[in-house]
């Protein structure tokens, strides 16, 4: 009979018990080359999301002030999205090589997303429906109660005016 079988008929005395299951997973997640990959890879994973947040924030700025194509025919996310994707294959080996890579393909995504949502609002259009999804900003000007989201008068006014 093997100890495991053993301990399963005559448990071991305090001083013998092995590790509870979550303490051997938390060993095994925080000592070695395991535990340092997830890190390591969570550390890489949060550096992208961030570079894809700021590419896609200067992107949308740009988009808001004066467009994302020059003169109306260079589309500036598959230009700066080519950019990024060949310095980051000339660099490669190169710290930066994947920062470029990342923001290539984060402008490229932005450019894949505006040619799919033109073609398919155009397609509504054409067959007389409205396209829906535009682009509305998160955070508007507007005070509440305004005309474009008129949803009555504001709240704290109103108690204030009770008052």
């Amino acid at each position: 009979m093997r100890s495991d079988e053993l301990f399963a008929y005559y448990p071991p005395p305090a001083s013998v018990r092995r590790p509870s299951a979550m303490q051997q997973m938390l060993a095994r997640v925080s000592s070695g080359r395991f535990g340092m990959r997830h890190v390591e890879e969570s550390v890489h994973a949060i550096r992208q999301s961030g570079e894809s947040l700021v590419v896609g924030g200067v992107l949308g700025a740009m988009h808001a002030a004066v467009g994302l194509d020059i003169k109306g025919k260079i589309p500036v996310d598959l230009l700066l999205g080519i950019v990024g994707m060949g310095f980051g294959a000339y660099s490669a080996g190169e710290p930066t090589a994947i920062d470029a890579r990342n923001i290539g393909a984060a402008a490229l995504t932005t450019f894949a997303f505006r040619q799919t949502y033109g073609l398919i609002a155009d397609k509504k259009i054409s067959k007389g429906e409205t396209p829906t999804g535009g682009f509305k900003p998160l955070l508007s000007a507007k005070m509440h109660g305004d005309d474009e989201f008129d949803a009555g008068a504001d709240p704290i006014v109103e108690l204030a005016k009770s008052l």
